[in-house]
């Protein structure tokens, strides 16, 4: 975990003061006293913020009053987000914390393995192991690609082997190439 970040969020000023925030992030309203948290994620934290101040400036103003901002952790890749997010929804639940925002989808996510054609559309080429992460929404991320079953299982063993709480690439030749290809 991050550093608790000083910030009072009934501050008038407290958007000019996130520089020093990472951007994309699992960040936090937490109440130490009563054990309970807000736990949300984002891609930009200071529009998240805002949003948050906005909604709690009228409503229920003890939430800015009486919880403080702590960033759990910054995120370097996006597709972690809701991956880190859930983790930290159960963490914080089996600390003994009222987890006041839970997400009431629960988004579990799983491994596939498949084998499917050869991504780079060579023509007679053997088909594929692909390793993709999958949402119980179906948002499929790859993340790997083998020419061999043994390759597959030992990657799925050492990154996967306790369950998904990050998402890792291979970083075998094929599942560079094809990262690559789908960035362009």
């Amino acid at each position: 975990m991050l550093p608790e970040v000083p910030l009072k969020l009934y501050d008038p000023f407290i958007i000019d003061n996130l520089s020093h925030l990472p951007e994309m992030c699992v960040f936090g309203l937490i109440n130490e006293e009563n054990k309970i948290v807000f736990i949300y994620r984002t891609k930009n934290i200071v529009t998240a913020l805002a949003r948050i101040v906005n909604q709690y400036k009228y409503s229920n103003k003890n939430i800015l009053k009486h919880f403080k901002l702590i960033v759990i952790e910054e995120i370097k890749d996006s597709n972690n987000l809701w991956v880190r997010y859930n983790f930290f929804n159960n963490e914080y639940s089996n600390m003994g914390y009222v987890v006041a925002n839970k997400c009431k989808y629960n988004i579990r996510y799983k491994l596939r393995k498949q084998i499917l054609g050869d991504f780079r559309k060579k023509y007679n080429a053997k088909p594929l192991f692909y390793v993709k992460v999958v949402s119980r929404r179906y948002k499929e991320v790859t993340v790997g690609i083998f020419d061999n079953v043994d390759a597959m299982d030992k990657f799925v063993s050492e990154h996967y082997g306790h369950g998904i709480n990050n998402i890792v690439y291979s970083n075998n030749h094929l599942t560079r190439e094809y990262r690559e290809t789908i960035k362009s």
